[in-house]
């Protein structure tokens, strides 16, 4: 399930499905794109 997070956030670093999982964990969204390149 956490994947979907990361492939929404990683697409260009814009959080579309994302909202609900940056007010839950801001630096998440951080992490994957440092994993995903």
């Amino acid at each position: 399930n956490g994947r979907q997070m990361y492939v929404a956030l990683n697409g260009k670093g814009a959080p579309r499905r994302g909202q609900k999982t940056r007010r839950k964990n801001t630096s998440a969204h951080f992490l994957p794109m440092t994993i995903q390149t």
